[in-house]
């Protein structure tokens, strides 16, 4: 409950714009989340392993915390929960060709071309990139939190 209130909430605003900058601005965050899960830590015997204690506590390390609220966002698009101004942020591969291939059938969004590797970490290209690696299991869920408790349960297994 600490965490969550002082530590991760911090962590967690804002991440969809500053959560893909380069590993040498990431890496002290995470150092200090990592210290932070350390000192929460009740049972000291697993204080060897950081992962360990992510997974004990539930709790969702840097780089997934910016995957929950990118797969968030993409989530209220295809559920037509964002602003008007995102209504066409994304194209669906049908809209880009006409073949029948096995990702037309599953609606799944056209990965636009990324020139350099700062155009790769536009939430345009990440967000199409995090959203096809989600089981459809998960992405066909009826509301955001049903989402939301599946995909964090979904990553946390895979600690």
């Amino acid at each position: 409950m600490l965490y969550h209130s002082l530590i991760n909430s911090r962590a967690q605003y804002g991440i969809i714009a500053w959560g893909k900058a380069a590993s040498c601005h990431l890496q002290p965050i995470s150092v200090i989340l990592n210290r932070a899960m350390r000192c929460l830590n009740t049972d000291k015997l697993l204080t060897n392993k950081v992962t360990t204690i992510y997974k004990m506590q539930k709790i969702l390390q840097l780089k997934d915390i910016y995957n929950l609220e990118v797969s968030k966002f993409m989530y209220k698009y295809t559920t037509s929960q964002l602003p008007a101004t995102f209504n066409n942020y994304f194209k669906l591969i049908t809209d880009v060709h006409s073949y029948n291939t096995r990702q037309v059938k599953t609606r799944q969004f056209a990965l636009p071309k990324a020139r350099s590797n700062s155009g790769a970490k536009m939430i345009k290209y990440s967000a199409i990139e995090i959203w096809s690696k989600i089981p459809p299991e998960i992405k066909n869920k009826t509301c955001l939190a049903l989402f939301l408790t599946e995909y964090k349960n979904h990553v946390l297994f895979s600690y």
